[in-house]
C-alpha cells in the first residue's frame, strides 16, 4: 500500500512543541523593547475632554430630527377607531328597539328580487335557527309538466335515439 497517501507536505521537527516556548523567551530580550509606549497625549487633554464631548453631544442633538409619537396618521387612526366603536355600541343598544315585525315583507322581497341581495343557500340556512329551518316548506321548483316542456323546446330531433 501507498504510505504518503494522507501526507499534506507539511512536517513538523521532533520535539518542536516541547522546545517552542523556551525558543521564544530565549530570543526574546527584554533589553531591545521600547521603555516608552510611542502614544502621547497633548497637555491639558484630559482637563478639557468633559466640555469637547458635551459640546458634541449638544450640537448633535440640534441637527437631528425628533419624530413625534403623536402625529396626524396616529390620530386619524386612533379616531377611526373610536367612531367605529361608537356605532358598534349604538346599535347594540338600539337593536332592542328594532323587531323583524317593523319591517314589511313586500319590500323585503322587492329588495331580493330586484337583485341587490346575493344570497346563497348556506347564507340563508345559517341566518335561520333550527325550528324555523323545519317549519320552512318549499314549494316545488319544478314539476312534471315544466321538465316536460323544457325538453321538448331543447331537444334535437336528430339525435334521439328510438329504442
Amino acid at each position: 500500500m501507498n504510505k504518503n497517501k494522507y501526507t499534506r507536505g507539511f512536517k513538523v521537527p521532533e520535539n518542536y512543541f516541547d522546545s517552542v516556548e523556551e525558543t521564544i523567551f530565549q530570543r526574546l530580550d527584554e533589553s531591545e523593547l521600547p521603555e516608552k509606549s510611542g502614544f502621547t497625549t497633548p497637555e491639558g487633554y484630559f482637563d478639557t475632554l468633559e466640555d469637547q464631548l458635551l459640546d458634541n453631544v449638544s450640537t448633535s442633538a440640534e441637527q437631528t430630527g425628533v419624530i413625534s409619537l403623536i402625529s396626524r396618521r396616529n390620530v386619524a387612526f386612533v379616531l377611526g377607531i373610536a367612531a367605529c366603536l361608537a356605532v358598534i355600541i349604538t346599535v347594540a343598544l338600539n337593536n332592542d328597539n328594532t323587531s323583524s315585525e317593523n319591517f314589511d315583507l313586500a319590500t323585503v322581497t322587492d329588495y331580493i328580487d330586484e337583485g341587490y341581495l346575493d344570497l346563497s343557500t348556506y347564507d340563508v340556512s345559517n341566518l335561520l335557527a333550527e325550528e324555523e329551518l323545519e317549519e320552512l316548506t318549499l314549494a316545488p321548483l319544478t314539476t312534471e309538466e315544466s321538465i316536460e316542456d323544457y325538453l321538448l323546446e331543447h331537444i334535437d330531433e336528430n339525435n334521439l335515439l328510438i329504442e
